[in-house]
């Protein structure tokens, strides 16, 4: 049998277009005892007896004896009085206002202004009607859990944008996001609240007491003896922050919570719910026949049902109109279908949806479902949630089969999915309170260093998984219905009526996502919260996913062509191209769009260009390009933050509460048993501590089966893939790389960097997906290839790629990646790492340097420095892959080697620029450490800003990692600084010696400025000490002086040591021999940095230790005889720039004379004479042979 899905006419010749020509006044008129029917092939004759056993079935008990067609419509108006006859009258005494309350205020309103969105600082609404006497309440419906502040005011309660309900007299409030209560005065009061909870607002006027609840249960009274008697009547009012979005209901709808002895504010229609729920009983009554009748032939119905179901109608549409009871009576009877467990029920929905638009006018049941779709949406982020989500279940399954009918879900998806309501908000899943996880995950479980009982451990942990399986399974039932329905909106085969929903739904769809791209702090009707975000990411790339299997369209043919890109065909609304702005790129690209065969919008044409033959099986169905597309955007402006919001808070969260567990267990077990009080207090922490892990544990159990579960972690899978791909496409079709919107190239480093990060922990980790090695390979060389690529214009999007690099080489699988790339690209790579650093960011590639060299360095294998303690959190990929074993690169050590002694100019201007930022980051180190000295010697008070203490820290932090890489630069390519066919040699190894001299004489002096400031443990200057800079100083002189074979060359080098005014002997000789005997060293304690031992440190080995003593020995031995030799020499022929060299060349063309070191640094600066300014062309030695200086 077909589905429910079909807009086929029920057989009286009623449908969705035929609405001019058949309405429930023209088929009641038309009855009598024979009947034909609008369809000319078949016809129906209901006799007497049929039509008396239809109407026995469908009105049994209630219709009398005499019952006609012709006497139902009477009959069915005198049932519907005495239903509403029975009702109890009610009135709305001790309240003023309309009788349909409205809001008033400046915030974002929905369209029935009972949705409302927080727009400025503290934005304020009032109900257009107050209380001064009786119980009254209304409920609030949390969109958003953020800062709020719900409650009562009177009339002379004024507010602005800092103060709201409750911070003035006369307005009392209660706020779940601090968990705290309002009137003026605050205090601790309640619960803290959660997005989809229903915080109810109660007033006693009789008794003076206002009272809260949270989800039907009672807070207990917030506030008693308010004020009361003329004067006072008390509005409801509700204050939020920009973005904090609720719904009132003031009882134009069934409350979710109702209490008991409280009125709402609207006075419900009892009557016509009463009589709605009668007419639905008869309905219901009919259905099996309905049902029945329509096996044989699904085109026709009796006459008899045809003229029933009108009578129904007629009296059924104008109360289906109202939200009370759509609310009240439809949606539960659609819900009593659904869950009846039948084979028919699909059918029935469907059928009854039918019947809808053949008995009901157009403006009718466009109302109806607009007021239907609403209310489902409502009852299903509201209703009282249950451990399996069964009443989600249903409100979602009744969507899904809405949705089968093709006018039903047109119109939906046209004016009401997105215009009167948010969509998403029907594809994210509230997560369960504490009380409902309590029940779902009973036994809680966590890796502690402390485990008393292994088999009880044991039993808890696996207890915990399968608690954490259930939740998965119940969960997934509700995004299995998701995805149905986005399939469902998503059909591109409804062809007959109109444009498909599939065309309708990627227009809403693109402007939703324009909402949601905003940089600013406007709030836009569009506009969903993070959350709301990821869980449409995961169900709509679940949708994609299965319509690709469906299109037989392999792997490697998922991406989106650069053409798309070219001829905008896809509308990114301004968004930022690779290359800059897309106007820009369309004037300097011109001519190669031309050549191309890409036809711009003005064209009126798309292009057919495809820069792959692959392309061609997605030709015939390009709507899944823009789908693909859509989902990268989503993931780009939403999933993303909020994946890296809950991986970085919660399970951060659990971990710190666990270590602080552990801790507070150690202390416990060292504590003496006499000392009772300080035993007590730690065992109040160790409770303390223990109930918040326990509790957090149950949080992190929705965090591994819903958003870390193995589905989810393939979704963002998938689309990296896809990313990836279009990315290499793109790059490979040369100047059209730069018309690709830059979200790619950050969606490709976030999702690496998701994969690896955000999804812990998991049941299935990155690294256990099938296509694990090929991802990782192919970001290994979209990194390579882009983190200097000058057609990326945006700075953050370089950096971002850049970054990644950074914390990529510092895992030794990832770096295996790496070296294994090509050696054409390793050395581009490498290039482009040793390019100057003048007019770039440099310290992230700096950093990149360093770690390659990390491991083989002297003294530089420490996972964190010596004195301090491992980092165990670390909120940011950089900072945890700053903390992995240091895995030492010899491919890409021997790549810079060689690249550096092959070209001279390259390797000039990179050490040039190494030297200049040290000179730089060291002296600015020097300088504020000096402030920092003469603050701490005043006598007044005086604070420092944390923020000039870390920017002290980094550039102490940033001298380190240049000298390390200057450090590496002498052990894989010395011969820049020793031999003197080097050009530049001379003046590199000159400038070097100077640094390391002025370095060493500031730290290593006794009293000096460095041992003071090391001496006040300053909060963020943790990191300066003595051991890192003095080993990487160690590390230089020794490859410089002590690693060279030959013996000229290491008098070459020792003898420019010697020669440099700030080389002083004793300090080196200090800081290597200080200490004694190395026998017993031990780490120094961190309060003692102040007195640094070279030999104490159990990070410098033997061998090193020994090198560095054998420096002393050689430097100590040499120093004197080239003393000895040293000689004065002819003062007029010493170099009148540094008088240190004499002078050796010669300029052209002014044919003024310097030493060659200083005339090879003036060149790399500006190429002009030091005496007379003219333009240098050529330099020459004293014997006329023409010098390269770069």
């Amino acid at each position: 049998m077909a589905s429910g899905g079909s807009d086929k006419t029920l057989g009286f010749g009623v449908g969705p277009d035929s609405k001019s020509s058949n309405t429930r006044s023209q088929i009641s008129k038309s009855h009598n005892q024979s009947v034909v029917l609008v369809d000319t092939n078949v016809h129906y004759h209901a006799n007497i007896y049929q039509e008396n056993a239809i109407l026995d079935q469908v009105f049994t008990p209630l219709k009398s004896k005499t019952l006609t067609i012709q006497s139902l419509d009477s009959f069915l108006q005198d049932e519907l009085n005495k239903v509403g006859a029975i009702s109890a009258p009610q009135t709305r005494d001790g309240l003023i206002g309309a009788e349909e309350i409205k809001l008033t205020g400046s915030v974002l309103y929905e369209s029935d202004n009972l949705g409302i969105t927080g727009q400025g600082n503290f934005s304020t609404v009032k109900a257009n009607a107050c209380v001064y006497k009786g119980k009254w309440m209304y409920e609030v419906l949390l969109g958003s859990k953020g800062l709020m502040q719900l409650g009562w005011c009177t009339i002379s309660c004024k507010f602005n944008h800092s103060e709201g309900v409750g911070d003035t007299p006369n307005s009392y409030s209660y706020d779940g996001n601090r968990v705290r209560k309002w009137n003026v005065k605050t205090e601790k009061y309640g619960e803290s609240w959660l997005t989809g909870d229903v915080i109810t607002c109660t007033i006693d006027c009789d008794e003076g007491i206002v009272t809260f609840y949270r989800n039907g249960v009672s807070m207990g009274a917030a506030f008693e003896n308010i004020n009361l008697g003329p004067g006072f009547a008390y509005f409801p009012a509700v204050s939020l922050s920009q973005g904090e979005s609720v719904r009132l209901n003031f009882g134009s709808t069934p409350y979710i919570y109702p209490i008991k002895g409280f009125q709402p504010m609207e006075l419900p229609p009892t009557s016509q719910l009463k009589q709605t729920q009668l007419l639905l009983k008869y309905v219901n009554n009919q259905l099996p026949i309905f049902l029945h009748e329509i096996e044989d032939d699904m085109n026709h119905i009796s006459t008899t049902h045809v003229l029933i179901l009108t009578h129904i109608f007629e009296h059924l549409v104008p109360r289906m109109k109202v939200p009370y009871i759509m609310q009240g009576a439809v949606i539960p009877f659609l819900k009593q279908i659904v869950e009846t467990e039948t084979d028919a029920r699909d059918e029935l929905i469907g059928k009854l949806v039918q019947v809808m638009w053949g008995l009901m006018e157009d403006h009718e049941i466009k109302l109806c479902l607009e007021q239907l779709v609403l209310g489902l949406l409502t009852l299903y982020r509201f209703c009282n949630a249950e451990n399996d989500y069964s009443p989600q279940h249903s409100y979602l399954y009744i969507l899904w089969q809405l949705f089968k009918h093709e006018s039903t879900r047109k119109y939906a998806v046209k004016w009401i999915l997105f215009d009167k309501m948010k969509f998403p908000l029907f594809i994210y899943i509230k997560p369960p309170d504490d009380v409902i996880l309590q029940h779902i995950v009973p036994v809680v479980w966590w890796k502690s260093e402390h485990v008393f009982d292994k088999q009880q451990d044991e039993h808890n942990r696996k207890a915990y998984n399968e608690s954490c399986d259930q939740l998965r399974r119940h969960v997934h039932q509700l995004e299995d219905i998701q995805v149905c329905i986005l399939k469902e909106l998503l059909r591109n085969d409804d062809i007959s009526k109109g444009p498909t929903t599939r065309f309708l739904f990627l227009h809403k769809f693109r402007e939703l996502i324009k909402g949601n791209v905003n940089d600013n702090d406007v709030v836009t009707a569009q506009q969903c919260s993070l959350p709301v975000l990821l869980a449409l990411f995961h169900r709509f790339v679940s949708t994609l996913r299965d319509m690709f299997k469906e299109k037989h369209v392999a792997t490697e043919d998922i991406y989106v062509p650069v053409d798309r890109f070219v001829n905008e065909s896809l509308d990114y609304f301004d968004l930022q191209r690779v290359g800059g702005l897309k106007s820009h790129l369309n004037k300097i690209h011109g001519k190669a769009i031309k050549e191309s065969g890409i036809l711009l919008p003005s064209t009126g044409q798309l292009s057919s260009m495809s820069f792959s033959t692959k392309y061609c099986n997605l030709a015939a169905d390009k709507s899944l390009i823009e789908l693909l597309d859509g989902a990268i955007l989503l993931y780009s402006y939403g999933a993303h933050k909020q994946l890296q919001k809950m991986s970085s808070v919660l399970s951060e969260t659990v971990d710190c509460y666990i270590t602080a567990l552990d801790d507070a267990m150690d202390k416990l077990n060292r504590c003496p048993p006499d000392n009772v009080d300080v035993h007590l207090e730690l065992e109040r922490s160790r409770q303390v501590f223990e109930e918040k892990v326990v509790e957090q544990s149950r949080h992190l159990s929705w965090l591994i089966a819903v958003i870390n579960s193995p589905e989810k972690l393939e979704d963002v899978a998938w689309l990296f893939d896809s990313v990836l791909r279009t990315v290499e496409i793109a790059e490979s079709s040369g100047v059209f790389f730069e018309f690709m919107p830059e979200f790619y190239i950050t969606v490709c480093v976030d999702g690496y960097m998701a994969l690896k990060n955000f999804f812990k922990p998991s049941p299935v980790p990155f690294t256990l997906l099938p296509n694990y090695d090929s991802l990782l390979r192919r970001y290994g060389i979209f990194i390579a290839k882009h983190f200097a690529d000058s057609r990326i214009i945006n700075i953050d999007a370089k950096d971002s790629v850049v970054q990644s690099l950074a914390c990529f080489v510092c895992y030794d699988s990832s770096l295996k990646v790496i070296e294994g790339l090509c050696p054409r690209l390793r050395e581009g790579m490498v290039r482009s790492l040793l390019a100057p650093y003048e007019n770039r960011p440099w310290a992230q590639t700096n950093w990149i340097l360093a770690r390659l060299w990390k491991g083989d360095g002297f003294a530089f294998r420490f996972v964190h420095l010596p004195h301090l303690a491992p980092a165990k959190h670390q909120t940011q990929e950089i900072g945890a892959a700053s903390l992995q074993k240091p895995c030492p690169s010899k491919v890409f050590q021997d790549n810079i080697g060689a690249v550096l002694t092959s070209d001279n100019k390259l390797a000039t201007q990179f050490l040039n620029s190494v030297l200049n930022q040290l000179n730089w980051a060291f002296s600015e180190f020097v300088s504020m450490i000096q402030e920092l000295q003469q603050l701490s010697v005043r006598t007044e008070r005086s604070f420092v800003e944390m923020r000039q203490l870390k920017i002290c820290a980094t550039c102490f932090d940033i001298s380190v990692g240049l000298l390390r890489v200057l450090e590496m630069v002498c052990v894989v390519a010395p011969d820049v600084f020793l031999q003197e066919s080097h050009s530049s040699s001379e003046l590199l190894l000159s400038r070097l010696y100077q640094s390391v001299c002025l370095i060493l004489n500031r730290v290593a002096s006794k009293s000096n400025v460095f041992e003071t400031i090391l001496s006040l443990n300053l909060p963020g200057m943790e990191t300066v000490d003595h051991f890192p800079i003095v080993t990487a100083i160690l590390g230089i002189l020794i490859g410089l002086i002590c690693k060279p074979v030959d013996a000229t060359i290491r008098e070459r080098s020792l003898t420019t040591l010697t020669k440099e005014a700030g080389f002083q002997f004793e300090l080196l000789d200090h800081v290597v021999n200080s200490g004694g005997d190395r026998a017993g060293a031990s780490s120094p304690s961190p309060l003692d940095r102040k007195n640094f031992v070279l030999r104490n440190y159990k990070e410098i080995n033997d061998s090193e230790m020994k090198s560095a003593e054998d420096l002393i020995v050689y430097v100590s031995e040499r120093r004197g005889r080239l003393d000895s030799k040293t000689d004065a020499g002819d003062e007029d022929k010493l170099c009148t720039i540094c008088y240190a060299k004499e002078q050796s060349v010669v300029f052209h063309p002014c044919q003024h004379m310097s030493c060659r070191p200083c005339i090879t640094y003036q060149m790399l600066q500006n190429k002009k004479c030091f005496f007379c300014m003219a333009e240098i062309t050529k330099v020459f030695d004293l014997e006329g042979s023409e010098l390269d200086t770069c």
